[in-house]
């Protein structure tokens, strides 16, 4: 029978401090998991353990943001702090991080579809996947492509709540221009004058915010 230390165990799951794993090993304690005069467990408990952890925890690094954002989802979870890596919020990406903020400023708001005019198709899959979890529908406009026609353009844009031409990104004027003149009144329009999916989270958020 393989043996596992529940200490490496727990380092594996990102728990480096020594705090961080006595709260996972005491929730491990309590349901009967392991005990406390124990180092070790068997290998075929792993997996057993692992989903306990998840049932009963949160993992979190220690960005504020990342521990704003998993409020809701705690549900009466113990929050242990662990390597960003591991964050169960973030999973190490201050993209993926930035994108779980701009989704909940835009349903608080009650704008959740985004139009996004500019930017790479990585990039649009990059932020489609977070914004989705957190509970928006995004559609994209690839800016070097050819410019949809203005009764396409007055259908996507009416569907928007929050429309964003990402200047900053390659994206010809002509497509921006036609998305600018379809724009719905009810939109709130926004022009990204920077690069980076982290910057136009921030720049969408400013312009919800009103500031």
């Amino acid at each position: 029978m393989d043996i596992i230390v529940i200490s490496e165990m727990l380092r594996g799951l990102g728990l480096e401090s020594p705090v961080a794993r006595e709260q996972a090993r005491s929730i491990l304690e309590r349901h009967g998991m392991t005990s406390p005069r124990k180092t070790n467990m068997s290998a075929e408990k792993v997996p057993e353990a692992r989903a306990l952890l998840s049932t009963h925890a949160l993992l979190l690094c220690s960005n504020p943001d990342c521990i704003k954002l998993a409020v809701p989802a705690a549900a009466g979870r113990e929050m242990i702090v662990v390597e960003t890596s591991h964050c169960g919020i973030c999973a190490g990406s201050g993209q993926r991080r930035a994108a779980l903020l701009l989704a909940r400023d835009m349903v608080a708001a009650g704008k959740p579809r985004l139009l996004l005019i500019g930017g790479t198709p990585h990039q649009h899959r990059e932020l489609a996947q977070p914004l989705g979890e957190g509970g928006v529908e995004m559609r994209a406009v690839d800016g070097l492509k050819r410019a949809h026609s203005a009764a396409e353009a007055s259908r996507q844009a009416a569907w928007a709540d929050v429309v964003a031409i990402w200047a900053a990104t390659p994206v010809k004027h002509k497509v921006t221009q036609v998305y600018t003149d379809a724009a719905s009144p009810r939109a709130l329009r926004v022009m990204v004058a920077r690069r980076g999916l982290e910057s136009l989270c921030a720049d969408i958020r400013t312009a919800l915010s009103g500031r």
